[in-house]
């Protein structure tokens, strides 16, 4: 039977297939060598992907050669793990980028960041806010060599901006029942509106 249960970079399984014919010399190979080898009845795993090994016998005497078999197995990475370092709290709408750090257990993996486009962006160093709401940033590495596909998502609160009024100094100066003098307020919200 073909083994299961294989990890890239694991351990070898052992592999046997056999012929009625007694005798007969049964030899057990790789169609996939850049995944998986075998040597001596074991099958050793290399990297993520389908293994298929195939089976033949040649003739001796008078037993014809027999049919070729074959089987495929899966091998599967070996866990990787995201793990955020360094990621802000919370963020404030119109604020400075908060500082994000993101690593794998995988040395040699390349890591993407993703972002709700609604209220931030996001590089591999940082998390800028846009907009108020929820910011949910999608780190992603894929599978590579040894090691199976992993993600991490983590979610930034971006709070509204605070406003703040001004008002304006008047050129004028007020006297004691003398004319008004216009006075305006301003916001460091662009759009609000003052009454």
């Amino acid at each position: 039977p073909a083994p299961t249960g294989l990890v890239a970079g694991g351990s070898p399984a052992g592999v046997n297939a056999t012929s009625d014919a007694p005798g007969a010399d049964v030899v057990i190979e790789s169609t996939t060598p850049s995944i998986c080898t075998v040597n001596g009845g074991q099958v050793t795993p290399l990297t993520v992907g389908t293994c298929v090994i195939r089976a033949n016998a040649g003739a001796f005497e008078d037993v014809d050669a027999a049919a070729e078999i074959s089987a495929s197995m899966p091998i599967v990475g070996q866990p990787q793990t995201l793990t955020a370092v360094t990621a802000p709290s919370e963020l404030t709408f119109n604020g400075g980028p908060g500082a994000l750090n993101v690593t794998s257990s995988a040395p040699g993996a390349t890591l993407t960041y993703a972002a709700t486009e609604a209220t931030c962006t996001v590089t591999a160093t940082a998390v800028s806010p846009v907009g108020a709401g929820q910011c949910v940033i999608t780190v992603h590495s894929a599978a590579f060599d040894t090691y199976a596909s992993a993600e991490l998502t983590i979610s930034v609160p971006v709070r509204k901006a605070q406003q703040v009024l001004e008002f304006s100094t008047p050129e004028e100066t007020l006297s004691v029942r003398g004319p008004g003098i216009p006075v305006t307020a301003t916001s460091n919200a662009g759009r609000a509106l003052i009454s």
